[in-house]
């Protein structure tokens, strides 16, 4: 007696769809996340990777929580099939631009700061030499900026990442490429003619006794609230105004509510009518990140644009003009 036929469609052979469907699975963790983003039912989904385990013989995915997450078969097979499926969905963008018959776009995710004060020059370098590309800078919060690249909202993202934090945002997004790409400094924004601007040397204690603009939750970096800490910053009377922006800490600076700490190119000039220290050799420098998704090949367009962002902000002199 021949065996019962099975139910359902059986694949005899390694589809793309197949593949995509667990790619998808594993980038999400779920299955039903990823037959969302696919537009395909979810049993269609769990048939596709059912059929791929049968296959390669071993179990691809296992539950964890309320989805599911990849075995050690998984993770080899998706870093083999990664290239493949992301080369094939762009497959035809590609092609249309390689034949000239699409206008180029290219997307970036950029914090507010790095948007503002530091690529909207390098767009300005970038735009002549490049007329069919056509780029967006989108103005996108830290903490959002990996979740936008991975859903391959943007074409990649630029995002700052502190020193002495080492590489957290790696474990929180395996599917995702960070790294640094230039530098900023740690500047002490002050009135020109406040206390701390005639000091020939300041130290983080120094800082004690005048309202600190970024407060305890504005600090940029846990290691930097963790110094602030250890001298009492945080034990005297908060400041009126705490800010996380650049832009509203110059400006608060400005009307005189406090002092503040931001991030600056080297040798960038202080904002007119403020006094800039700078306070690197305390606090670090705070790396700038170029994040994009593994195993997805950068396009032409986005390498030239990261290829003059890297040259242009990447000074090869020592800044000169700034207080110690």
């Amino acid at each position: 007696m021949s065996a019962p036929a099975r139910r359902g469609r059986v694949y005899k052979d390694t589809t793309f769809q197949q593949l995509r469907s667990f790619y998808e699975a594993a980038r999400l963790g779920s299955l039903s996340a990823a037959a969302a983003a696919l537009g395909l039912a979810q049993p269609t989904v769990s048939q596709q990777i059912h059929a791929l385990e049968r296959q390669f013989g071993e179990p691809l995915l296992e539950p964890f929580g309320r989805g599911s997450r990849l075995t050690e078969a998984g993770r080899l097979l998706a870093d083999l099939a990664g290239p493949t499926v992301l080369n094939m969905v762009s497959l035809k963008r590609r092609y249309e631009e390689a034949r000239g018959q699409l206008e180029q776009r290219l997307i970036i995710a950029a914090t507010p700061r790095t948007m503002i004060e530091d690529l909207l020059e390098c767009l300005q370098s970038f735009t002549p030499g490049h007329p069919r590309v056509r780029v967006t800078l989108r103005e996108t919060w830290r903490d959002q900026v990996p979740a936008v690249v991975q859903a391959g909202e943007v074409d990649m993202g630029f995002m700052g990442q502190w020193s002495s934090r080492g590489n957290e945002p790696t474990a929180a997004y395996p599917w995702l490429e960070f790294q640094p790409w230039y530098r900023l400094d740690t500047m002490l924004l002050t009135p020109i003619d406040h206390p701390l601007a005639r000091r020939r040397v300041v130290r983080p204690r120094d800082l004690l006794g005048y309202p600190l603009i970024n407060g305890s939750e504005g600090m940029p970096d846990l290691p930097i609230r963790d110094l602030f800490a250890q001298v009492g910053m945080f034990l005297q009377a908060p400041c009126g105004v705490e800010a996380a922006l650049a832009s509203s800490i110059v400006r608060l600076v400005t009307l005189g509510f406090g002092v503040g700490l931001v991030g600056a190119l080297p040798g960038k000039p202080a904002p007119a009518g403020l006094h800039a220290r700078n306070m690197t050799r305390h606090f670090g420098q705070q790396n700038i990140c170029l994040v994009w998704r593994k195993h997805y090949p950068l396009s032409d367009a986005a390498q030239a644009f990261a290829a003059v962002v890297k040259t242009q902000l990447n000074p090869t002199r020592k800044a000169s003009g700034m207080s110690r």
